[in-house]
């Protein structure tokens, strides 16, 4: 079963490779993938939006294990000149503890919008294919995300005196040990953590994401 297409929600039908490059001319061949093709592509739209800023990654010699290389950068899609240049390999340029900041907000203070979007014809850059519909995945999942997290409930709450063991100096294991085993007794699955606020001395409020009994991912909060 594969997904359905992201312009109109009907099944996607495997194709062999020679029908899927009719479509998407400048594809390689590769060894196993599925070629996916809409049957009613002629409804999409002609010319959808896309991010007008391409993320780029340089990640040196692949196959050195001293060069740590992990350069990122962002090109206009309109201009093709690059606007956004850092090291992702840096803490200092990735992570809040650190002094880190998110791209967006790198974006926000050289007073460009990293969310813009363009018409795919203007863009001066090859555009590989598939880049509209990742776009299309892209604000969904931002919006569904944006909207959990709006209706995040405190975990501790939800969990009461059955955590009262949980240590937050010892948050690794305990989020292994008790608070996970504790959601998986009320009927939750794909349990997982993350960070949400943190320092130097470590984190301040701790994520959940999980699957709840009704089939609807919801998150929580702690900290």
């Amino acid at each position: 079963m594969f997904h359905n297409c992201v312009w109109c929600d009907t099944p996607m039908q495997k194709v062999s490779y020679l029908e899927y490059v009719k479509v998407y001319p400048d594809t390689d061949y590769h060894h196993g993938t599925n070629y996916l093709l809409c049957q009613t592509r002629d409804k999409h739209p002609t010319n959808p939006p896309i991010r007008r800023y391409e993320c780029r990654e340089d990640l040196g010699d692949r196959n050195n294990p001293r060069d740590t290389t992990c350069d990122i950068y962002y090109v206009d899609r309109l201009t093709g000149k690059q606007v956004l240049h850092y090291d992702g390999a840096d803490p200092a340029n990735t992570n809040p503890a650190y002094g880190g900041i998110s791209d967006e907000e790198m974006f926000s203070r050289r007073g460009l919008d990293y969310n813009a979007e363009i018409d795919i014809t203007k863009s001066v850059v090859p555009i590989g294919p598939g880049e509209a519909e990742r776009h299309v995945l892209f604000k969904k999942n931002k919006l569904q995300r944006e909207q959990e997290e709006a209706d995040a409930k405190d975990l501790m709450e939800l969990l009461g005196d059955a955590a009262s063991n949980f240590d937050f100096a010892e948050y690794v294991y305990g989020e292994k040990n008790i608070l996970e085993p504790l959601l998986e007794a009320k009927g939750y699955t794909h349990v997982t953590f993350y960070m949400i606020e943190q320092d130097s001395f470590g984190p301040l409020i701790r994520g959940c994401a999980a699957i709840a009994p009704d089939g609807k991912r919801v998150r929580f909060f702690y900290g």
